[in-house]
């Protein structure tokens, strides 16, 4: 077995995002598998594991890799260390998130100069990304097929690497997102009241199992929700499980306003729309997930709902809940071949609204979607889903291309002609942020900028 360092710039503690849950999760399950796991982040990590937490800074970091064998990294922002722009040990990047896909729709309220500009920057990051792996891993095979058109555009897949593997598997493999084991699954409590009050044991729940990002349309919903409220006898009531990231940093994406806004205007919120301010802890979320009668998560037509990964509908699959989801994405596919819920169209609240009602209301068929996700969730489990890193972390190594410099195109070209001022780049962030957060907003970023 091998040391893996997993670096991150996530917060690790009762609260946690995807990326941070990933990080976690896959750092557990290659230490159960026998390898030697540090998790590395720039704070202080609160929780209990079975494998080792450090924090590190610019000058510890070297300290760091020098005891490992090899090392990975989700986040762009880690490029900043030498350390890792030259890796003195093989490096695996993880791609399970195409981010270059969602500020497209992050950014999409801003002038087009300005969206041209953070574009131009998030582009610039992935590229010093591919360039400098020697390993990649994926969420699902129809991303592996998008960034191996990646690969191909910036020569990472040429002939030193062809004849090493020409299946390509030796250089970018698909580790899901999977699910833990039964025993944090806990069964429903009081804690539910907590983020809905008065709420019934008669009422029908639907839950929202994360937060409420600028690439999702929780506008859909809602506009479903009104339409419950008039057809069902039985009171139907959503929850948004997130409304703030855990890191306070983040700030709340304009789409979360726009859902409350709406809801407001319908006069739904407090009564049968419920937006919970505070990040679930991730040890609790199964209390609210097992109250649930339906998990729900509906998005626009877009090039990122195709190749997205919907982790968090991972948890419905974990805590047994019937799903209904918009179509588009790998989670979707899986709903209509294993039958673990419902797909319905882009931007239709009316056929949202009948799938919701057909499934409250047909015993028989949540009986057997039930039944479903119980005979498919084993093939989710994390010890699973890690096989292919498992498999590189045995024998890492330096990827033939770059090992061997025979790159016969010089990726620096294709890097500079992304470059923008970071002082420019940074000017448009701050005029999202003042869109979404006002002064308040602008003069923390400030601080934390100057800190």
């Amino acid at each position: 077995m091998s040391r893996v360092v997993f670096l991150s710039t996530e917060t690790f503690g009762d609260r946690m995002a995807g990326p941070a849950i990933r990080t976690w999760e896959l750092a557990s399950a290659l230490a159960r598998l026998g390898h030697e796991v540090t998790v590395a982040s720039t704070s202080e990590i609160k929780r209990s594991a079975n494998f080792r937490t450090a924090v590190y800074s610019a000058r510890s970091l070297a300290l760091l890799l020098s005891c490992a064998d090899t090392f990975i990294i989700q986040n762009p922002e880690l490029l900043r260390y030498g350390e890792v722009r030259n890796p003195p040990i093989p490096l695996v990047v993880d791609l399970y998130d195409p981010f270059i896909l969602e500020n497209l729709e992050v950014y999409k309220d801003l002038d087009m100069r300005s969206r041209i500009g953070l574009h131009r920057a998030d582009l610039k990051k992935l590229l010093d990304l591919i360039s400098i792996g020697d390993y990649f891993i994926c969420a699902s095979e129809r991303q592996r097929f998008f960034w191996l058109g990646i690969l191909s555009a910036l020569n990472r897949i040429c002939p030193s690497t062809y004849d090493d593997d020409p299946s390509g598997r030796s250089l970018i493999g698909v580790v899901p997102f999977g699910i833990p084991d039964d025993q944090g699954l806990t069964q429903q409590g009081q804690e539910t009241c907590e983020y809905i009050p008065g709420l019934q044991p008669e009422d029908r729940l639907l839950v929202w199992p994360g937060g409420i990002w600028s690439w999702f349309d929780p506008l859909t919903l809602i506009k479903a929700m009104e339409i419950l409220r008039d057809d069902m006898a039985v009171p139907v009531k959503l929850l948004f499980m997130g409304v703030h990231h855990p890191d306070p940093n983040i700030t709340v994406m304009s789409m979360a306003h726009k859902a409350r806004q709406l809801s407001d205007e319908k006069r739904l919120t407090g009564k049968y729309v419920f937006f919970n301010e505070q990040w679930v802890p991730y040890d609790k979320r199964s209390i609210i997930l097992s109250r649930a009668n339906i998990v729900v998560s509906t998005h626009f037509k877009t090039m990122e709902a195709d190749l997205s990964f919907r982790t968090r509908l991972l948890d419905a699959i974990w805590a047994k809940r019937p799903i209904v989801s918009t179509e588009g994405g790998i989670l979707s596919d899986w709903i209509i071949e294993h039958r673990l819920g419902l797909v319905v169209p882009p931007e239709d609240p009316i056929t949202l609204a009948h799938s919701i009602k057909s499934l409250l209301s047909n015993d028989d068929m949540l009986a057997e979607i039930t039944r479903n996700i119980e005979a498919f969730r084993a093939s989710l489990r994390w010890a699973r889903c890690v096989t292919d890193l498992h498999k590189f972390c045995m024998h890492p190594r330096f990827s033939p291309d770059r090992m061997s410099g025979k790159n016969e195109i010089d990726l620096s070209r294709h890097i500079d002609s992304c470059r923008y001022s970071s002082r420019l780049t940074y000017w448009y962030k701050m005029k999202y942020r003042f869109r979404a957060e006002g002064f308040r907003g602008v003069l923390k970023a400030i601080k934390k900028r100057l800190r």
